[in-house]
């Protein structure tokens, strides 16, 4: 005999064991059978909770992996068991509901997993250009748990010291004179400060007495600027990097925003588990936004299945 409930259906011939549901069941099948009837509609509504949930646990027990989230479904929903249905590629979190809907039922942790995890995967599709503002691309990129900023770091560093060691080449003159410079880099040292002017020496006509004497002192004198220069080099590079907070910033200034970009993808600079991890962790979106598909809703749930209490959250997919 079929025995059909609000909450669903099942055949007298499969009731086993002595609970009070099965009791319950049985009962009434029996006096159904009495007027010859295929099948009874039992009202569960006004019966007793416990008995009511002794039912339920017999319709489900044994038709689903995790019995317990389909039961959350059913009450969130108000959905009878007839109609849901675990998918086959699910592993018992995914169910069908009637013809059109999907629902994914996951506890807490796993629902944070599977959010993070279906983030990152779009991270790694479209990449984090594409699908952050100008705003939020700037703080990941700013962020060295996120960026390996430093290889932005480094080639600021290595950059700048090959820019000094360029301009320290560029000579002005073989024998400079009141306002000049050895080279570009003894100018920019004393533009920005760090050392002083030069006061060279004055040099006679080579035809005066005393030009070996003055030639002497003019000599001694480009020898301890040249070493002025060079002690301050590291000092400069120093200076010029203190202009920026970071590589990424002296990097877009020099080269660009999408000279940037193209070294962040081309280089995998770029950790995009811990940036998904980040922009849930900031509430940048949600795992609604993530698993719901369909609306972008969480519900939340909490349902007690044979003595045990569980917390799940659902998701429509489709």
């Amino acid at each position: 005999m079929i025995i059909k409930t609000k909450y669903g259906t099942i055949d007298s011939d499969s009731i086993k064991g002595n609970s009070e549901g099965a009791k319950f069941l049985k009962d009434n099948a029996n006096a159904a059978e009495i007027f010859f009837a295929d099948d009874i509609k039992i009202d569960l509504d006004e019966e007793d909770n416990d008995i009511k949930d002794s039912v339920i646990e017999l319709l489900i027990e044994n038709k689903y992996t995790y019995p317990e989230r389909a039961l959350a479904l059913a009450d969130e929903t108000d959905t009878s068991f007839d109609e849901i249905k675990e998918s086959d590629w699910g592993d018992g979190k995914i169910f069908d509901k009637g013809t059109d809907e999907e629902w994914l039922v996951l506890t807490d942790d796993e629902a944070d997993k599977a959010a993070v995890e279906n983030f990152e995967n779009t991270l790694d599709e479209v990449g984090m250009f594409e699908l952050f503002d100008e705003n939020l691309q700037n703080l990941i990129l700013e962020n060295d748990e996120l960026i390996d900023n430093a290889w932005f770091d480094e080639y600021m560093e290595e950059n700048t010291r090959n820019y000094v060691d360029e301009i320290e080449n560029e000579s002005v003159n073989d024998e400079p004179e009141e306002g000049d410079y050895l080279n570009r880099l003894h100018e920019e040292l004393c533009n920005a400060g760090i050392i002083d002017e030069p006061e060279y020496p004055e040099l006679p006509d080579e035809d005066d007495e005393n030009y070996d004497k003055m030639k002497e002192k003019y000599d001694s004198y480009i020898d301890k600027l040249n070493d002025i220069i060079e002690d301050n080099k590291e000092k400069y590079v120093d200076t010029m990097i203190s202009n920026y907070d970071n590589g990424v910033e002296w990097y877009r200034d020099n080269f660009g925003d999408d000279a940037l970009k193209d070294v962040v993808e081309n280089n995998d600079l770029a950790d995009n588990k811990k940036i998904a991890e980040w922009v849930f962790d900031n509430d940048y979106t949600t795992r609604g936004n993530e698993l719901a598909s369909y609306d972008g809703t969480e519900l939340e749930i909490n349902v007690d299945y044979k003595g045990e209490n569980y917390w799940f959250y659902l998701y429509r997919t489709n």
